[in-house]
């Protein structure tokens, strides 16, 4: 199985962005490539990830924001459970646990997947998250929909067209948040947070 990371990007995120790549640079389990596409036209994250999945070739698509950074094991860990997965039908997400740094007020995204929690808009799966290329393809891709972040809305038509989600309980990523991160006041919704 291979895996390409997409990382959109902020022109002023320099000093993230590096972190960022080398956490992917320093996994036990190398990406086939990782692609990063600068937001200097403030176009959103949907744009930027839709500039970015078309140029992927791999089986696999890793999404990781530019300030957010890989545990050394977090794709070998994602694609081994996704191989494991695959005996009891095809997979379609795989995502882990994270630590969540940079939050006083000790929200958590951690918890197993419940897809009707997912469909309520109650259940925030971090965008960072293993997807299969073919079933981005087959829902075009994320879209910008009001009152919905890019990610949300993604994971909701996932689940309505049946793909399979498998949660790891383990962490294997840092979630930073940071006083440019404009989630961290707008909203307790995780997702492609450079750019809110």
């Amino acid at each position: 199985m291979e895996v390409t990371v997409i990382t959109p990007t902020l022109p002023e995120r320099a000093e993230l962005l590096r972190e960022c790549i080398a956490s992917v640079e320093a996994q036990t389990c190398p990406a086939k490539a990782h692609l990063i596409w600068t937001d200097t036209e403030r176009r959103g994250c949907a744009a930027a990830l839709n500039m970015l999945w078309p140029r992927v070739q791999t089986e696999w698509v890793a999404v990781l924001a530019d300030d957010d950074v890989m545990y050394p094991n977090h794709l070998e860990t994602l694609l081994a459970q996704a191989q494991v997965s695959e005996y009891e039908g095809e997979v379609g997400v795989v995502y882990s646990y994270c630590h969540v740094l940079g939050r006083p007020d000790g929200w958590n995204p951690n918890r197993p997947f419940n897809a009707r929690r997912v469909l309520s808009g109650d259940q925030g799966i971090p965008a960072t998250a293993l997807i299969r290329r073919t079933l981005v393809e087959k829902l075009g891709g994320w879209r910008n929909w009001p009152n919905m972040w890019e990610d949300q809305d993604f994971w909701i038509r996932a689940v309505r067209g049946g793909a399979r989600f498998v949660c790891v309980q383990r962490i294997t990523w840092a979630y930073r948040f940071h006083d440019t991160n404009s989630s961290l006041a707008a909203s307790t919704h995780p997702g492609c947070n450079e750019h809110r």
